[in-house]
C-alpha cells in the first residue's frame, strides 16, 4: 500500500501545483528558485510530495528544478539557516524564491523563517494552528493543505474492510475525502476543529478534488 500512498500524494501535489490559482501560478515566471523542506530523508509521502512540485515547475518549463532540502524541524534556527544555504538569491530578492514545506512538523519552523524573509512565496501540505495564525496575521503563505486523514486514510480501508468480510457496501457512490485547499485564515471552527484533532470537521472538499475516495 506504501506505493499507491506513494502515488497518490505525488499526483495531488503535482495537480495542486500546476493549476492552483491560489499560487498565483500565472506569475511563476518571477520565482528563480524554488525549494521543498523535507523533515524525513527517504519517507515515501514526504517524496512524493516534493516529486509532484518538482515535476510541476518542469511541466511549467522552469529551470533549474527544485531543491530538496532535508531539514531538522526540531531546530528551527537550523532549519532556517539550511533554507537561507540552499535557497538564498543571488540579488537578495526573496520574493523570486518558491518555498513549500512538504509536512506540519515544519509548519512553526517555516513561520519563523517567514517572519525573516516575508516577500517569500510560500505554501504548506498539511494544516495546523501555527499554520492557520501566520494565514490570519497576514503573512505570505499561499495555502495549506488539509490531507483530512481521517478521510482519506482511515475511512477507505474500514469501508474495503467491510465490503471484503460482510459483503457490504456504503450507499454513498462517492465519498468526498479532500484534499482540501486553505487559502486563507478558516473560521475559529475550523481551528478549535484542528486544534483538538476530530475526526471531521464542518467543511467541503476543494472543488477539484470532490470526487477523490
Amino acid at each position: 500500500m506504501k506505493w499507491l500512498f506513494s502515488v497518490l500524494e505525488k499526483s495531488v501535489s503535482h495537480h495542486i501545483f500546476i493549476s492552483c490559482p491560489a499560487l498565483h501560478i500565472h506569475s511563476i515566471e518571477e520565482v528563480d528558485t524554488f525549494c521543498c523542506a523535507n523533515h524525513v530523508e527517504g519517507h515515501a509521502v514526504l517524496k512524493a510530495r516534493c516529486g509532484g512540485f518538482d515535476q510541476a515547475i518542469k511541466d511549467l518549463g522552469k529551470e533549474p528544478a527544485l531543491n530538496d532540502i532535508i531539514i531538522d524541524h526540531n531546530d528551527c534556527e537550523s532549519w532556517i539557516a539550511k533554507v537561507e544555504e540552499q535557497c538564498s538569491p543571488d540579488d537578495g530578492d526573496w520574493s523570486t524564491v518558491g518555498l513549500y514545506a512538504a509536512g506540519e512538523p515544519n509548519h512553526l519552523c517555516l513561520v519563523d523563517f517567514m517572519e525573516k524573509h516575508p516577500d517569500t512565496q510560500s505554501a504548506a501540505s498539511d494544516v495546523s494552528p501555527d499554520l492557520f495564525k501566520a494565514m490570519e496575521a497576514g503573512m505570505n503563505i499561499k495555502f495549506g493543505v488539509d490531507h483530512q486523514k481521517y478521510l482519506q486514510a482511515y475511512l477507505p480501508i474500514s469501508h474495503l474492510t467491510l465490503a471484503v468480510t460482510n459483503g457490504q457496501m456504503v450507499t454513498n457512490e462517492a465519498i468526498e475525502t479532500g484534499p482540501k485547499l486553505i487559502r486563507e485564515s478558516p473560521s475559529q471552527d475550523e481551528v478549535e476543529c484542528t486544534e483538538n484533532d476530530y475526526k471531521v470537521c464542518d467543511n467541503e472538499a476543494s472543488g477539484m478534488f470532490r470526487s477523490i475516495a
